[in-house]
């Protein structure tokens, strides 16, 4: 919620599935050519990092 600010002050927080961020947001988001933001914080700065790698970041470790 700190990170509601400047030209993100429309949005709101919002919950989903793991199953739904994998299959739908991270394929979206690597088909729009954008990155994920990771970690951010008030400032809104943080990591980013490849939608794909990712994705297969989470396949890899929920298949331990």
């Amino acid at each position: 919620k700190l990170c509601i600010a400047e030209e993100w002050i429309e949005y709101e927080v919002n919950s989903i599935t793991l199953e739904n961020f994998m299959n739908n947001w991270l394929i979206g988001l690597d088909e729009d050519d954008l990155l994920v933001g990771l970690n951010w914080d008030f400032n809104l700065i943080g990591l980013e990092v490849e939608p794909i790698d990712l994705l297969n970041d989470l396949e890899k470790y929920s298949k331990k």
